[in-house]
């Protein structure tokens, strides 16, 4: 055995795989450890070797496929796997969700003690392919522009990606820049509106020239400045008849269509009552609060993006709701409670136990907790049942399909004996 957390000179195991780890590696059991093998299937009986050793558990490289799982699908893309933005396009779109699926059960049993909630079957895409909205792309040593890869160190070159929408590929088939001082671009559009934006992130302020006989917007982000180069510095988007103005740095989800069906899922969960106070911990532009903002007395926001602070008012006009620019935790002490219902998106890292503690004060009785991958869900579960909140359904919703993100609205009910007299 080699010394931990350096690969030993075995090679050539056999070893079943049985079914899909969190962070899109494949897990089998071989000599009393758990093995997570990338780009495997559950079903495959695969040679490997390992290449990072621990007591318990152990990183191995698939050398032979001896016997491919019924699951196993022939990758379309031509970058896949090397390109490992996606992770799972070897496996059959149906069984990525129901991988999914038991990943949640798994994440909330193993790492968030909670046995027996129930946890729907992942909510699929029809079609699972050009749906990104937005895309990252990074300069490469050729000149060109690729991804970043997530199992791989470097940026692999590409030409044309599966999961973008045809509006983000009508960008990138006509950019043509020098990429020598471009640090990273991002793409964004309204898959609704047909709006679209380029967004230049630059070495020392240099700005790239720029021509274009489409109608698309770009900007540079300087760091605390967005600067408009062509049109606005944002975009808008169409969810369930609503227009959001999304600005270049505001956070929003990047399939638009898997939206639509996540704030039917959070209405249905929050149940909105016309004399509601709605608090929104977390509001991005403002998407889910402004949705429901006809159906409730008012609305209350807390965002830390201040480009999203400012869409919020934007998108908000003249209905009622408010938002206050600051962390969660700054954001939740200048709310006068209680409120009646809320809404909880989590920075990728989750939430503290204060901040949870400050959510238990204001005494929502339904809680509806959004992220964009179940990790921060198992984090965040311990703090939110110390606060009084007990979690009483979980739904999946595959909003990123080929990738291992799994993302999850959350039912919360408060724990409480009786309501606490308004303020």
């Amino acid at each position: 055995m080699g010394k931990k957390g350096q690969a030993p000179a075995e090679e050539g195991i056999v070893v079943e795989l049985e079914g899909m780890a969190h962070g899109g590696m494949a897990m089998g059991r071989a000599g009393g450890r758990v093995l997570f093998v990338p780009y495997g299937a559950p079903g495959d009986r695969v040679r490997v070797t390992i290449t990072e050793d621990h007591d318990s558990w152990a990183r191995a490289h698939i050398l032979e496929i001896l016997r491919p799982s019924p699951h196993r699908v022939e990758p379309p893309c031509p970058y896949y796997p090397r390109c490992s933005g996606c992770q799972l396009q070897h496996i059959a779109y149906e069984k990525q969700v129901a991988e999914k699926r038991r990943i949640v059960q798994d994440q909330l049993e193993r790492l968030a003690h909670l046995r027996g909630v129930r946890v729907e079957p992942a909510v699929r895409m029809e079609d699972p392919w050009e749906y990104r909205n937005s895309a990252q792309l990074f300069p490469t040593p050729e000149g060109g522009l690729g991804i970043r890869t997530s199992f791989h160190p470097g940026i692999v070159p590409i030409e044309d990606c599966k999961l973008f929408h045809p509006l983000l590929r009508e960008i990138y088939d006509v950019l043509d820049i020098e990429a020598e001082k471009l640090r990273r671009l991002t793409l964004r559009a309204g898959t609704r509106t047909g709006d679209q934006l380029i967004i230049f992130e630059t070495e020392e302020g240099w700005v790239p020239h720029l021509s274009t006989d489409l109608p698309i917007a770009c900007a540079l982000d300087e760091g605390k400045e967005v600067r408009a180069l062509i049109g606005s510095p944002w975009i808008t988007e169409e969810i369930a008849g609503r227009r959001f103005r999304i600005s270049a740095l505001s956070p929003f989800p990047p399939n638009s269509d898997m939206a639509e069906h996540m704030l039917d899922i959070a209405y249905d969960y929050l149940s909105p009552e016309p004399e509601d106070i709605l608090l929104d911990a977390g509001c991005g532009v403002g998407l889910f609060s402004l949705s429901y903002v006809e159906d409730v007395a008012g609305v209350v926001a807390v965002e830390d993006n201040p480009w999203a602070v400012n869409d919020f008012v934007v998108n908000a006009g003249e209905a009622a709701a408010g938002v206050i620019y600051g962390t969660l935790a700054e954001g939740l002490d200048e709310v006068e409670g209680p409120v009646d219902l809320a809404l909880l998106s989590p920075p990728h890292e989750g939430i503290d136990r204060a901040v949870a503690e400050k959510l238990g004060r204001l005494a929502p009785r339904r809680l509806v907790y959004y992220a964009a991958d179940v990790a921060a869900l198992a984090h965040d579960a311990r703090f939110l049942q110390e606060a009084g909140f007990t979690l009483v359904e979980v739904q999946p919703l595959d909003m990123t399909p080929q990738t291992y993100l799994i993302a999850v609205l959350a039912l919360w009910e408060r724990r409480r004996t009786s309501a606490p007299a308004r303020r």
